[in-house]
C-alpha cells in the first residue's frame, strides 16, 4: 500500500465517520419531530382546541412524512455502516443521493412542523390564554 492510498484511505473513512454522525443529528432531529408531533395530538384532543378538517390532515401528513423519514434513515445506516467497518466495501453515487434527500426532506419537514405550529398556535391562541373558555 503507498502513502498516497492510506491516505486517501484515511480521509474517505473520515468522510465516512462524518456522514454518519450528521445520520445521528438526523435522528435526535426526528426524534424531535415525534415529540413534537405527540404533543399536538394530545393538544387536539382537548374539545376546546379549534381545528378545522385542514388541520387534522395536516398533522396525519405530518405524521406519515416522519415514519417514512424514520425508515428511510434506518436504509440509510444500513447503507453506510458496511461501508465504516469494512474498507473492502465499494461506494456508489446512491449513498450521495440517499445523503442529500434526507438531509432536504428533513429540513423540510422541520419547517413544516414550525408553520403548522405557528399557525394552529395563532388560531388558538385565545384558548391557550383563557383554557376555561371554550367556543361554538
Amino acid at each position: 500500500m503507498t502513502p498516497a492510498t492510506t491516505i486517501e484511505n484515511n480521509e474517505l473513512e473520515t468522510e465516512l465517520q462524518e456522514l454518519f454522525l450528521i445520520g445521528k443529528q438526523w435522528t435526535t432531529d426526528l426524534s424531535f419531530i415525534e415529540c413534537e408531533l405527540t404533543t399536538l395530538n394530545k393538544l387536539f384532543k382537548k374539545a376546546s382546541f379549534m381545528l378545522v378538517k385542514s388541520d387534522f390532515d395536516r398533522l396525519s401528513g405530518l405524521n406519515r412524512i416522519c415514519a417514512d423519514l424514520k425508515n428511510r434513515l434506518r436504509e440509510y445506516f444500513g447503507h453506510l455502516k458496511p461501508l465504516i467497518t469494512d474498507p473492502k466495501q465499494t461506494i456508489d453515487i446512491s449513498l450521495i443521493d440517499q445523503y442529500t434527500l434526507l438531509e432536504r426532506e428533513l429540513e423540510e419537514a422541520l419547517q413544516r412542523l414550525q408553520i403548522f405550529k405557528n399557525k394552529i398556535f395563532q388560531t388558538n391562541k385565545h384558548q391557550l390564554k383563557n383554557p376555561s373558555s371554550t367556543t361554538s
